[in-house]
């Protein structure tokens, strides 16, 4: 959750800078595009953690140099 929230804060805040969509939101309107590349911002972050979580936990009974050595090799699920 928090490097789902840092990822949106942080690139959507680059982004909205970046496009120049920060005059947008001088109406209700204008507000969803901003908002709605923060929000967008945020999905790689959880996208990457989630596949993280996956990955170990389909290996819970490997120890750590196994893990390791198996994530340097590239090996997949």
């Amino acid at each position: 959750m928090t490097c789902t929230v840092v990822s949106s804060i942080c690139g959507g805040a680059f982004l909205a800078r970046w496009l120049d969509i920060g005059s947008w939101v001088q109406d209700e309107f204008g507000m969803l595009a901003p908002c709605g590349t923060i929000f967008v911002c945020g999905l790689p972050a959880w996208v990457s953690v989630h596949a993280w979580f996956a990955w170990s936990e389909a290996r819970k009974g490997v120890g750590l140099p196994e893990l390791s050595k198996e994530f340097r090799e590239g090996s997949g699920l």
